[in-house]
């Protein structure tokens, strides 16, 4: 998950250590605050595949893009997992 999470962009918003850029709006993925569904790898995994504010009505009410079309449905899962454990997720 972290090679993915390093060659996929997702660092130019959430940083090299997920901690978010907070002029941009990117969320801290290392602090264990969930702003949406709380603390599920499913969450992140929907999150991830549909984005935040998207255009679609499966979005959520933000700014992040769907990746749902560049990444495998493994790839999503072992980012999901990845990013739940950097929010101290078991």
């Amino acid at each position: 998950g972290k090679e993915l999470f390093m060659a996929q962009g997702c660092i130019g918003c959430h940083g090299m250590e997920g901690k978010g850029m907070q002029m941009m709006g990117a969320a801290n993925l290392t602090d264990a605050i969930w702003r949406f569904t709380p603390g599920t790898e499913e969450s992140v995994k929907y999150t991830i595949s549909h984005g935040v504010n998207s255009g679609t009505k499966e979005t959520l009410n933000a700014e992040m893009p769907s990746f749902q079309q560049q990444l495998s449905e493994t790839d999503i899962k072992k980012l999901a997992v990845y990013v739940h454990k950097l929010g101290g997720g078991q």
